[in-house]
């Protein structure tokens, strides 16, 4: 309650004015309406009046003029309201700095760091942060074959399935529903800040990886003008003229096509130029030699991220890398700011044809040869790699309709979407016999053991380790898909096991 003077004489204290007062106040509040309201009609009939005495020229004139005053109160109102937006988001910015991040989070940042560094590259450099937060999925999980791209639901839930196969049990309480924010900023910085690092130590060695193809030191140099360098022109474009680049470049074949009608999608990744590049990212310096290299030092990341076996997304990153290092673009970002290049959609385009693949032999044989090259017990030459193979030539069946179908075979067209076409061709080639199911093909794990990298001994590994996917995190799965045919022998002369004396290559996941 107010503090209250004596009254006053009038018998009315400060606290309670006379209603004489009140309606004193009253009056001349609305004389001062009247005379605003007065003032407004007189400005109103003077303006009236200037209009009436303007010559039609001086009415265009005063329009004008007037158009011009509202165009620069827009501008302004549109500056003030960025500026307002700006300080808004420094300001929540700030909060979001203030906050406490958890300790939880705090005692593995380094466990963190190096997760975010091996899934960039062996799995995927720009990964979907949304996906973080998805528990993981309960039943069966595709992720091998075109039946993981029947729908966007199959193949979102593949990615976080194989997100937690990755990532150690410890840290699965970081992701899904009840995980933290901080965590899925930390793990995508620590592997964006890796991405710029890595290709910048592969510019360094850009001279060896592409050596094979040409390239010669003068080609890579700064000052080479790399958009008119026809070297290199022919190596990422077929009609070098053509402001556009292709989807499935040159580089990535055997061999590099002058013309994508005469590529053999049965080669496709198997350029030397990728291997090379892959070399370098696990284990340092190429060797110069043909004997018995050993791969590097305990710090080379091959050792640190305890890679035995190749994954779909080692290639496809390894793809979009070597077009990255030949290419104008500085930054080597989602899309390229020179050539407009998407590098974010070639990485999933290239890694969907390689899981989709994944029974076909000619995808078998590319990953046997990487497997051999990176991770057999002795350094074997890239001519040797170069000799494996089945020798079936029905093998680029599946390839051609799978990558054609993504690609919509013209090389000039825009951009499709990948997801859409992938399940497009996903539904068209996958025949699912539940009756009989096919053998799974050799060499296929999803899952890579936690093992030391093989020994370096003298002998050759003729029988190349598997090809890996997520890894750490959960328990191994393969997918099991058909397209209506038989079964036969994953590799030439070799006797089929039973179905069912195989991992399947689905997760039937029943979670805790």
């Amino acid at each position: 309650m107010p503090r209250q003077r004596p009254p006053s004489p009038n018998g009315f204290s400060d606290t309670e004015p006379p209603s004489s007062e009140v309606e004193s106040d009253s009056a001349q509040a609305e004389g001062h309406e009247s005379e605003a309201n007065g003032s407004d009609l007189a400005a109103e009939a003077g303006a009236r009046k200037h209009i009436e005495r303007l010559s039609k020229a001086e009415l265009i004139a005063e329009l004008q003029a007037s158009q011009l005053r509202e165009g620069k109160a827009l501008k302004d109102v549109k500056r003030l309201v960025g500026q307002v937006a700006e300080l808004k988001l420094k300001l929540r910015n700030r909060k979001e700095r203030g906050k406490e991040v958890p300790a939880a989070i705090l005692a593995r940042l380094d466990d963190i760091a190096m997760c975010g560094r091996k899934y960039n590259v062996m799995h995927d450099p720009w990964p979907n942060a949304e996906l973080f937060s998805r528990a993981r999925p309960e039943g069966e999980v595709v992720l091998i074959g075109p039946r993981r791209f029947l729908s966007d639901k199959m193949r979102e839930a593949a990615i976080v399935e194989e997100l937690y196969m990755f990532l150690p049990e410890n840290l699965h309480e970081m992701i899904g529903p009840e995980g933290h924010s901080s965590f899925t900023k930390e793990f995508r910085q620590k592997g964006g800040n890796s991405r710029a690092s890595l290709v910048h130590k592969l510019s360094t060695q850009a001279v060896s990886i592409f050596k094979c193809l040409g390239v010669t030191e003068n080609h890579l140099a700064d000052g080479n003008d790399r958009a008119n360098c026809p070297e290199l022109q022919r190596l990422l474009k077929y009609d070098t003229t053509s402001p556009k680049y292709p989807s499935w470049l040159p580089v990535l074949f055997e061999g590099v096509p002058r013309h994508f009608r005469e590529s053999n999608l049965k080669y496709v990744f198997r350029n030397r130029a990728l291997f090379n590049l892959l070399w370098c990212v696990l284990w340092g310096k190429l060797p110069t030699g043909s004997s018995n290299k050993p791969r590097g030092g305990p710090d080379t990341n091959g050792k640190k991220w305890n890679v035995t076996s190749i994954t779909p997304g080692a290639i496809a990153w390894a793809a979009i890398a070597a077009i990255y290092l030949l290419s104008p673009d500085t930054e080597f970002s989602a899309t390229g700011k020179t050539t407009h290049i998407n590098y974010s959609e070639l990485f999933t385009r290239y890694k969907n044809s390689i899981i989709a693949g994944m029974d076909n032999q000619s995808v078998q044989d590319t990953i046997s040869m990487y497997n051999r090259f990176l991770f057999s017990s002795a350094f074997i030459s890239l001519d040797e790699v170069m000799q494996t193979g089945s020798g079936d030539e029905n093998g680029e069946d599946f390839v051609e309709d799978f990558v054609r179908a993504l690609d919509a075979v013209d090389q000039s067209e825009e951009d499709d979407n990948v997801n859409d076409l992938a399940a497009a061709v996903g539904q068209r080639l996958s025949v699912i016999d539940h009756e009989r199911p096919a053998e799974p093909p050799e060499h296929t794990c999803l899952s890579q053991p936690s093992v030391s990298p093989p020994s370096r001994g003298t002998g050759v590994n003729t029988s190349p380790p598997a090809v890996a996917e997520p890894d750490q995190g959960g328990s191994s799965g393969r997918a099991h898909s058909t397209r209506g045919s038989k079964s036969k022998p994953s590799s030439k002369g070799k006797q089929a096991e039973p179905a069912e004396s195989n991992a399947r290559k689905t997760r039937s996941t029943k979670h805790r």
